[in-house]
């Protein structure tokens, strides 16, 4: 009987393949023959094997990136980094700098806290950085900055940053480079924007509220996709020209809802609403020469 469990939990492990390869046995029995203990044991040594193996691939894995566990830090070389844990910037300066191009920063769901007085959670000059994974908080000026192109936040939680102002320089997320990248992001109680984009980005389903000034602000070419813009005391989604501006949810701002300086902007399918409500139907700001804007579909 218990040749024949054996047997069978065996050929249920054979069944799948290892982390990085897919295991090779010496020996198939078949189901409910009694199996040779030699054999068994030799099945069960190759699966050690391929384990040991694909533990060594892991480790091989981890060590290409660099732990990074205190802060301020400069990263000035290419490559994957990551946070060991919470860190607190007690500086007057920047709590992570980036100076490298081509560089991937994972904060590993942990915070970067400043003192509301530090100028930057994460200053970016390189260009083609990736920034994802965690909370930045209290930094005088902005949560992330960044002006080179490439630069891309995913999941990035920017809360109570700009403490010194309430300007475009007092933002939770900052990249105001070309080909930007900014989704999944939560921007909440900043003291001037919630997220800058330049030129040509995608800026796509976050959460900008609350914020001090404008909540949404892009630059020409910019498609602001599925963003829930809430509560931001000046304009909710501030848009240059050229830009798509669709499916978002903009209410309860301060000034306008959506307001557009530049032409062949389209606009469709958002809800805007309850934006500066001693004006409720003037939910776009307009201005002369923008004859090219498309409204499409938007519900007042």
């Amino acid at each position: 009987m218990r040749s024949t469990i054996l047997v069978t939990f065996f050929l249920i492990l054979t069944t799948f393949p290892a982390y990085a390869d897919t295991v090779t046995v010496p020996n198939v029995f078949s189901n409910g023959a009694v199996a040779d203990a030699n054999a068994v044991n030799a099945n069960f040594s190759a699966l050690a094997s391929e384990s040991n193996e694909n533990d060594a691939r892991i480790a091989a894995i981890e060590n290409v990136r660099t732990p990074i566990s205190s802060v301020p830090f400069t990263i000035s070389a290419s490559g994957s980094y990551y946070l060991t844990g919470n860190l607190k910037d007690l500086t007057n300066g920047e709590g992570i700098t980036i100076t490298a191009s081509d560089v991937t920063l994972d904060l590993m769901g942990f915070t970067l806290t400043g003192t509301g007085t530090a100028h930057y959670g994460i200053e970016i000059t390189g260009i083609n950085t990736s920034i994802a994974n965690g909370t930045i908080r209290a930094f005088g000026q902005a949560g992330i900055y960044g002006s080179n192109n490439g630069s891309r936040a995913t999941a990035i939680r920017a809360i109570g940053n700009g403490t010194l102002g309430t300007d475009y320089r007092y933002t939770g997320i900052r990249l105001s480079g070309k080909d930007t990248y900014i989704e999944r992001c939560l921007t909440v109680d900043n003291g001037g924007y919630g997220i800058i984009a330049g030129t040509n980005a995608t800026v796509t389903n976050n959460i900008t509220r609350s914020n001090g000034n404008t909540g949404l602000s892009v630059g020409a070419g910019t498609l602001v996709l599925n963003n829930t813009v809430v509560s931001n005391a000046n304009d909710g989604i501030y848009v240059s020209s050229g830009a798509l501006v669709a499916n978002n949810t903009v209410m309860s701002n301060g000034q306008w809802g959506i307001y557009i300086t530049g032409s062949s902007t389209i606009v469709k399918s958002n809800t805007v609403r309850d934006n500066n409500t001693s004006l409720s139907f003037l939910l776009w700001k307009v201005t002369s020469g923008q004859r090219q804007r498309r409204f499409l579909h938007s519900s007042l």
